[in-house]
């Protein structure tokens, strides 16, 4: 793992409640939860950019088919 650093966030108290309640049922410590939370939310981030981006290209190539059909 790289160096860690310490930071300051400044949270809402339910969200901080949330985020203690989960830690505790997953048995680890609210920082690992904190780290956990933060890689997953940008995989899910990039895993969505993924999907758009092929859904854009699904459509380009439907398109080009159209337009070959059709004699543009």
């Amino acid at each position: 793992m790289a160096a860690q650093k310490s930071i300051c966030i400044t949270v809402d108290a339910e969200t901080l409640r949330l985020a203690d309640r989960e830690a505790r049922r997953l048995k680890t410590s609210r920082n690992e939860f904190i780290r956990a939370a933060v890689r997953a939310e940008v995989k899910s981030a990039a895993t969505q950019e993924e999907d758009k981006r092929r859904q854009r290209q699904q459509a380009i190539v439907g398109i080009r088919k159209i337009a070959k059909k059709a004699g543009k």
